[in-house]
């Protein structure tokens, strides 16, 4: 009579009979089917393409970067460079193009947006609770017109990490950031702070695309804008800007509102360079 072991050993053989033992110096990423190609940039992916059509993979693994952002180029391990047109104002564009120029890419900065300073004889921060900024050049305006504000210990908050940053720059120090809109703005404020502790005040522009002062009066805060810059569309592009987009040099247009979209339009539409502008992404 056979062992009882035996027959043990005769069901587990069986059990695994026609399967490829696996060796010790297997792994798991050893056996994974070889990453799709990638259809923007033609060079191999480290993540498999889950998605269909023109659909751009995640990552490319030779620089690491988003296909789809900038519609970055990688042969080779080498990016290869892109010439990005920055509109942001002259005070938000250097640090962008920096970023831009390290990733290899060349930035051709071109303010659309003047930034002018106003004068508001009428501001009174007395029984004032909380500042609340919708931009950067919002903080900025304000330790223009009034540099003492940042002295009173008022808590600030701000719509997005930008605008944070700046403040913090201009000498603010209780710095509270929403989640990058006027709604989520609102939310901050509401949560964080009592109706009837004093007054909220925002500080901005002349041009608002939302009305955080009345979301804030709707749930029950005394809340009052002060409108302290002004951001001035410019008259024509730069000779240097208009030299580039006739020549093709430039491959894509970096645009942050709306309004910066439309002024666009209308600067190339007046230089006749709409059908120049046609390749830009």
């Amino acid at each position: 009579m056979p062992h009882a072991h035996c027959r043990v050993g005769d069901r587990y053989r069986s059990r695994w009979r026609g399967r490829k033992p696996r060796l010790a110096g297997d792994d798991r990423a050893a056996r994974r089917p070889p990453p799709r190609r990638c259809a923007a940039v033609g060079d191999r992916c480290c993540r498999p393409w889950r998605g269909g059509g023109g659909t751009a993979p995640r990552r490319c693994r030779p620089g690491v970067l988003r296909c789809a952002r900038l519609r970055v180029a990688i042969r080779g391990g080498a990016v290869t460079p892109r010439t990005v047109l920055v509109t942001r104002p002259a005070e938000d564009a250097a640090p962008l193009a920096r970023r831009i120029e390290a990733l290899g890419h060349r930035a051709l900065c071109e303010p659309l947006l003047v930034i002018r300073f106003l004068d508001d004889a009428t501001l009174d921060l007395d029984g004032v609770q909380a500042l609340a900024f919708t931009s950067a050049n919002g903080a900025r305006a304000l330790v223009h017109a009034r540099p003492e504000a940042r002295r009173l210990g008022l808590s600030v908050f701000a719509v997005g990490k930008a605008t944070a940053v700046a403040a913090r720059a201009a000498g603010f120090d209780n710095v509270v950031t929403a989640g990058g809109d006027v709604d989520s703005l609102a939310h901050e404020i509401a949560t964080a702070l009592r109706p009837g502790a004093g007054v909220v005040v925002h500080v901005a522009g002349r041009e608002r695309a939302r009305d955080l002062v009345a979301a804030l009066a709707a749930d029950g805060f005394a809340a009052r804008r002060a409108v302290l810059y002004a951001a001035d569309m410019v008259e024509s592009l730069s000779p240097a800007t208009m030299d580039a987009l006739r020549s093709g040099a430039i491959d894509d247009v970096v645009i942050f509102s709306p309004r910066t979209a439309r002024g666009f339009v209308t600067l190339l539409t007046r230089a006749g360079l709409a059908r120049a502008a046609g390749r830009l992404r």
